[in-house]
C-alpha cells in the first residue's frame, strides 16, 4: 500500500480510541518520522474536526439563540409567591383534624370546637380543586395548602 494512500484511509476512519492504532499502522510503513508526526498531527485535527453527539449528561442549554444574540428567559409579571405551607393526608384524617393539628400547632393550646368549625371550612376552600364537591371525602396522600391561620 502506498504511504499517500495509508495517510488517507487512517484520517478517514480514525477516532479517539483508535488513534493509537492509526499511527502504528503509519509507523509499519516505514514512512520517515517526519511523516508520521505530520500523519498523526492531522488525525488529531480530523477528530477534533469531526461533530460529537450530545449525551443527556450535558445540560440543557440555559439561553435560546435568537439570531445571531442570546435571549434571556422572558420576565414574568407576578412576583413569585410566598411558598404556602402544606399537610398530607394520613390514614384517619378527617378536615376537622387537620383544622385542629394545624392549630393546635400554631397556638400551642388546645383550640376550641368554634375555633376549629370556622377553620376547616377555609382548609376546604382553599383546596376545593384537589377535594372535589364533597368536604367529607379527603384521601389518603392528597396534599392541601394551609390557609393562614
Amino acid at each position: 500500500m502506498e504511504p499517500a494512500a495509508v495517510a488517507v484511509v487512517a484520517l478517514g476512519t480514525v477516532t479517539a480510541s483508535s488513534l493509537g492504532s492509526v499511527a502504528r499502522t503509519v509507523a509499519s510503513v516505514r514512512l520517515p518520522r517526519s511523516t508520521i508526526g505530520v500523519v498523526v498531527g492531522l488525525a488529531l485535527l480530523a477528530i477534533a474536526a469531526k461533530p460529537r453527539m450530545a449525551t443527556s449528561a450535558e445540560p440543557p442549554p440555559a439561553h435560546r439563540l435568537v439570531g445571531p444574540v442570546l435571549a434571556d428567559p422572558p420576565e414574568t409579571e407576578e412576583p413569585p409567591r410566598a411558598v404556602e405551607p402544606t399537610y398530607t393526608v394520613v390514614r384517619g384524617d378527617s378536615l376537622w383534624r387537620i383544622a385542629c393539628h394545624i392549630l393546635r400547632e400554631h397556638t400551642g393550646a388546645e383550640p376550641s370546637g368554634s375555633e376549629i368549625a370556622t377553620y376547616w371550612p377555609r382548609i376546604y376552600e382553599r383546596n376545593r380543586d384537589v377535594i372535589g364537591d364533597n368536604p367529607n371525602l379527603i384521601l389518603i396522600g392528597q396534599i392541601f395548602e394551609i390557609p393562614e391561620v
